[in-house]
Formats: structure tokens, C-alpha cells, sequence
């Protein structure tokens, strides 16, 4: 990776400044977490950059990168989350679809430790 490439990724918004992501129908997601998919250290929300979209109604997108400061390597994140508890994570395989567990009587979110083994398939 350049160092072009890399500054342009340290400028895009980090994830705990455009958190929570909140649903059309109140839900929300309040944490995106990877673990780095070199060397498997938790990147920290400020160091996860990108941006979020909503897709429809019901989805909303999270497109970036986490950067692992640890090993030097810089791990792509592609998902989406869907109002329902739902979400699709991008790997090297694919899509790969999982449910957020819901806390209390709304879809109150941490997504980080989904993301994180989701994102750990991507070694190797």
C-alpha cells in the first residue's frame, strides 16, 4: 500500500464520529469493531475509518478500513446492518450473514464481537 493510499484512508471519517447509526424504525448500531486481520489485535473505534449509507429502508451500509498501528496493516470492513438484528459481513468467501442479539425492548446494538470473528476468517 502506498503512502498515498494510506493517507487518504487517515482521512476518512472515524467510526466513533458518525456512530450510532440509527434506523428508520429507532434501532440502532452504537460500536463497529474488527479485530486487525493480520495479527488479530482489536482496532480501536477511532482507528476503524469509512463511511456509512443507507441502502433502503432497512439497511443501512458500513464501507472502510481498520487500521492496526500494532503490526502496520490495514484491514478492510464491508457490511451491512439490517433493522431487523440481521447483518452481512464481506470476507474473502463472501457475504456471510448473522444476528445481532438484542438488549432490552429496542435493537440496542454492540456489533463489535460478530464483526470481530467474522473478520478473523479472513486470515490465511
Amino acid at each position: 500500500m502506498t503512502n498515498k493510499e494510506i493517507a487518504e484512508i487517515e482521512s476518512m471519517t472515524p467510526a466513533d464520529k458518525i456512530l450510532p447509526l440509527i434506523f428508520k424504525n429507532g434501532s440502532k448500531i452504537t460500536e463497529i469493531g474488527l479485530s486487525c486481520g493480520n495479527c488479530g489485535v482489536d482496532v480501536k473505534q477511532q482507528h476503524i475509518r469509512g463511511a456509512a449509507y443507507s441502502t433502503n429502508h432497512h439497511t443501512i451500509a458500513y464501507s472502510g478500513f481498520g487500521l492496526c498501528y500494532a503490526c502496520k496493516t490495514v484491514t478492510p470492513i464491508e457490511c451491512r446492518f439490517i433493522d431487523d438484528g440481521t447483518f452481512l459481513l464481506k470476507n474473502k468467501d463472501g457475504w456471510v450473514w448473522n444476528r445481532i442479539t438484542p438488549e432490552d425492548l429496542g435493537l440496542f446494538v454492540i456489533a463489535w464481537r460478530y464483526l470481530r470473528s467474522l473478520v478473523a476468517c479472513r486470515r490465511g
